[in-house]
């Protein structure tokens, strides 16, 4: 009974203890935000990423990976079903990404939510070539289970296997592409810096309270945030990102 009592009290204990330190880096992220708006790079103190933390960091990673691809499983073949019954065709698609800070090129796996790419051409743009879908509001390239799946996001679930193979971590930074960001917003010093942490499947920015319409601004802001992140990233500060992350998918938190 001593033993039990003894327990519980650690549980507890332990509980608080999270939770404190939840509170308080949640309360240091709002006041991050404030700061974004008034960004100085020349202010951040920037420490060199040791090898300790970029190891714990994927082992982190493995076990986190293997842990949602066990429990998602059943979650994951409902979808290969219905992908199936519904839209037919392939289950899965490569997605290739050229990150230009490392100018490495990715392949990452996603569920389809795309009609295939001749049926496409002859019923919605036949005079026309596919950048012009770019400016229409619905976009008919998605089929209705596809687009259930992006509202929900759950057609990056497969992207827990590219965190499995090591092509990107968890909580890192965003994919950068030249034709989205400008010289003026994404200069050498800054790449330099960017480098240093690896891309993740979930980014200080996807969490933050400041995510402004204006597409120069979000731009600035995305780096501004990987910035920052690279500025304090640790165990510590990932796990509060993940918590955090999983508090505003089940609608405790937000990120506005």
């Amino acid at each position: 009974m001593v033993n039990i009592y003894y327990s519980l009290s650690i549980i507890i204990l332990t509980l608080g203890f999270l939770t404190l330190i939840f509170l308080f880096m949640n309360s240091q992220l709002r006041k991050l935000t404030l700061y974004i708006t008034n960004f100085n790079l020349d202010k951040l103190k920037f420490k060199p990423i040791s090898k300790k933390y970029l190891y714990y960091k994927r082992v982190f990673d493995i076990f986190i990976s293997i842990i949602f691809l066990i429990i998602l499983l059943p979650l994951n073949l409902i979808i290969i079903c219905c992908i199936k019954i519904f839209d037919g065709g392939n289950i899965f698609i490569k997605v290739f990404r050229t990150d230009c800070i490392t100018n490495k090129e990715y392949c990452l796996y996603k569920f389809k939510t795309f009609k295939p790419r001749k049926i496409l051409l002859s019923d919605y743009i036949p005079t026309t070539n596919l950048n012009t879908l770019n400016s229409i509001s619905k976009d008919p390239r998605i089929t209705k289970f596809g687009s259930f799946l992006r509202t929900y996001y759950l057609d990056s679930l497969p992207k827990f296997y590219n965190i499995l193979k090591g092509d990107i971590s968890l909580i890192g930074r965003n994919f950068y592409r030249f034709r989205d960001y400008p010289e003026n917003i994404l200069n050498e010093k800054k790449m330099e810096i960017l480098t240093t942490i690896p891309i993740g499947l979930i980014s200080l920015w996807s969490i933050s309270y400041s995510k402004i319409c204006n597409k120069e601004m979000s731009y600035k802001n995305i780096i501004n945030y990987d910035l920052m992140y690279a500025s304090k990233a640790s165990l510590v500060f990932d796990l509060y990102i993940y918590l955090k992350t999983i508090l505003i998918g089940i609608g405790i938190e937000t990120s506005k």
